[in-house]
């Protein structure tokens, strides 16, 4: 019997592996980073941006989560969008996160205005870690997890 129970739970959660990622940004059943996560910053190195925070769990504990924002964020002709695989920071550069977690940024292809989003918008906290488009970052003590920026947890 106790094979059979770990075979079905792995079946389970291999399934869910295979499950396309979700194509809306924030699922319905998900906390609002900017209610749930504090101390959030912007890193732009290595090629890349990120997001890091403080989020809470459903227990309330904190964790340091950190989401690469290429996964989240295109270049339009010079605005930011929300978008899966967006992969903006290629094209964009001198961001700034305002105080109401707008990310704004000089992108090319553009009039030459800078652009901006709400990333609340596009971006969530599931349980304790930063989430969008289906696809989660990384959290402090979580193995295996590459895609950070060097330096932020030393």
């Amino acid at each position: 019997m106790v094979r059979l129970t770990a075979i079905v739970a792995f079946s389970s959660s291999f399934a869910g592996a295979l499950a396309a990622p979700s194509t809306s940004p924030v699922p319905g059943n998900q906390d609002s980073f900017e209610n749930t996560c504090t101390r959030w910053k912007i890193y732009q190195q290595d090629g890349g941006v990120w997001i890091a925070g403080y989020c809470r769990d459903g227990d309330g504990q904190l964790w340091h989560s950190v989401l690469n924002l290429d996964h989240c964020i295109a270049n339009d002709s010079g605005q930011l969008t929300g978008r899966a695989e967006g992969g903006f920071s290629s094209s964009c550069s001198d961001l700034q996160l305002e105080s109401d977690t707008s990310l704004n940024a000089q992108c090319a292809g553009g009039d030459g205005s800078r652009g901006s989003i709400k990333l609340s918008d596009i971006i969530s906290n599931d349980n304790g870690e930063l989430y969008c488009f289906g696809i989660r970052g990384c959290a402090m003590d979580a193995t295996g997890c590459n895609d950070k920026p060097s330096g932020i947890w030393d």
